[in-house]
């Protein structure tokens, strides 16, 4: 599997050299066209998360499936890109600077964790993630998965631009002055990147660690620990939309609404995990909030802010600015 995973990175890697349309969304956004090969470390497990995101999306979407491809960028800032290139081809493009800075979050998010669910990681499978060998450019298994969970939702996310018909916008004149529309359709692409980021962590941490032979409890232990993994991955990606200290009983801006709507999105996605009843669920969300966010009152700031009448004019200003637009969207796959 690995080995057909890093050839098509290779070939596509190759083939988004000769992209001159992809070239010149690259130098617009970075100033520069370097891509990097996955031959080790960080490089090559961000390969593995991008090209498992780009397979499973293939799966749906209404074109040629080679036509979706991702590279990763030597750009120093912390960005993701989805780019129309030439041929219709579609391409996902994560920068360097993104894969370290996740990295580190991913890193010191799974200490903290360790702290925040002790009886999850003492059980028969949290022992088993523990005792892994870590994927490559990592300390520990649990970092590696946190950044699985984290860059699968950035790819997902950009995915979703694709699979949602976006370029439709990113590409024409309509509605440009408008701010409600581009940032409506980031709502849409975060909903499919939060969907999808779960399927991947799930289906990874299940060809990883099996749960043939262990007890209902185990088996219950083992969802336990994919929504851990899942909800604290999503939210090390989307933290980096706040500044370090950010005070949700403060003034708000477009990246905290932001940020609230993909924490209010995570548990709709959960419940495709049986065997955890809904406390279960909501209570991982709030430890692993506070876990990436820090102390609980942020986390008490964000419930608020989730009630509060600007947040919900707010949302009614993007449902207003999505259906201006939807009009010129294919329907979502």
């Amino acid at each position: 599997m690995r080995t057909s995973l890093f050839t098509e990175f290779k070939e596509g890697t190759a083939l988004a050299r000769t992209d001159l349309a992809l070239t010149r969304q690259l130098l617009r956004h970075y100033q520069t066209s370097t891509l990097l090969p996955a031959r080790r470390g960080l490089c090559r497990s961000t390969c593995v998360v991008l090209a498992w995101n780009i397979q499973q999306a293939r799966v749906v979407f209404p074109h040629d499936p080679a036509l979706i491809r991702g590279v990763i960028s030597g750009a120093p800032c912390a960005n993701a890109l989805a780019a129309w290139g030439d041929q219709q081809r579609h391409w996902i493009v994560v920068t360097e600077g993104l894969m370290r800075a996740l990295h580190d979050a991913a890193e010191a998010h799974a200490a903290r964790l360790l702290a925040a669910f002790p009886a999850a990681f003492a059980s028969v499978p949290g022992q088993r993630l523990l005792a892994a060998t870590p994927l490559q450019g990592f300390d520990t298994m649990l970092g590696a998965l946190l950044y699985f969970g984290a860059m699968s939702f950035v790819a997902s996310h950009e995915l979703g631009h694709h699979l949602a018909g976006h370029g439709a916008y990113f590409s024409g004149q309509a509605h440009k002055g408008r701010w409600d529309v581009p940032q409506a359709l980031e709502r849409q692409a975060d909903a499919i990147g939060v969907a999808a980021a779960l399927l991947s962590v799930s289906k990874l941490m299940r060809r990883l660690f099996t749960a043939a032979g262990l007890p209902p409890s185990g088996r219950q232990q083992q969802q336990a620990l994919i929504a851990i993994v899942f909800t604290a991955g999503v939210l090390t990606s989307a933290a980096r939309l706040l500044p370090a200290g950010f005070d949700f009983n403060g003034a708000h801006s477009p990246n905290a609404y932001r940020m609230l709507r993909i924490a209010a999105t995570l548990l709709r996605p959960l419940r495709s995990l049986l065997l955890l009843d809904d406390a279960t669920r909501k209570s991982i969300r709030r430890q692993c909030l506070e876990a990436v966010l820090g102390p609980a009152q942020h986390v008490r700031g964000m419930q608020q802010a989730l009630h509060a009448p600007a947040f919900q004019a707010y949302t009614s200003q993007l449902d207003a600015g999505f259906r201006l637009f939807k009009d010129n969207l294919p329907e979502p796959s």
